[in-house]
């Protein structure tokens, strides 16, 4: 699954070995990507990323911890990439 828009692509459906989310973020141009987690209710987890990044290929990483180092529950929480004002939303599903 991908999804495009003038900045950046995420493209997801990728779990590394050891429970990790992997989304590949690819950028047009150099800009500002944040990147957090949220839970099904749309408080946040974690703050992923949020920092200048140029042109490429860049992996965001989600290895299933709250903002406080606590593994979460298993269900659905939705992973939120804002790449210069496009947002792309995600579903990544955490299973026992």
């Amino acid at each position: 699954m991908s999804v495009e828009n003038q900045q950046a692509t995420v493209r997801t459906n990728r779990i590394k070995s050891g429970g990790r989310a992997v989304v590949d973020c690819s950028l047009t141009s150099t800009g500002r990507i944040k990147a957090a987690v949220y839970n099904r209710l749309g408080e946040k987890v974690k703050d992923l990323l949020d920092e200048e990044r140029g042109p490429g290929i860049w992996p965001v990483e989600w290895d299933g911890q709250n903002s406080e180092g606590h593994f979460v529950s298993p269900g659905f929480y939705v992973l939120v990439v804002d790449s210069a004002g496009q947002i792309t939303k995600t579903t990544i599903v955490v299973q026992k």
